[in-house]
């Protein structure tokens, strides 16, 4: 995994922690928080972790695209509406 995957690990006592993915050590993995993005990263030893997975979050560049072909399907049906109404 690279540096900056966000990740959600559960640990051996059944809590859960998210974050980015900071750096992996021989015996641990360093963690930054990813609600504030801010502090000291996070040591957690392998013997603590039960199970890691990558989370995906959709990043804001896909929204916009999403938004910006939307605006154009709506332009396109209000002209084409308008067009047709007009004749």
């Amino acid at each position: 995994m690279k540096p900056g995957t966000a990740l959600e690990l559960e640990l051996t006592d059944g809590s859960k922690l998210s974050g980015y993915l900071e750096e992996i050590r021989a015996d641990t993995v360093r963690l930054r928080n990813s609600k504030t993005n801010s502090g000291a990263p996070r040591e957690i030893a392998f013997s603590q972790i039960r199970r890691a997975r990558r989370t995906s979050h959709t990043p804001v560049a896909a929204w916009i695209v999403v938004g910006v072909v939307a605006g154009v399907a709506i332009a396109v049906i209000v002209a084409l509406t308008k067009y047709l109404h007009n004749e």
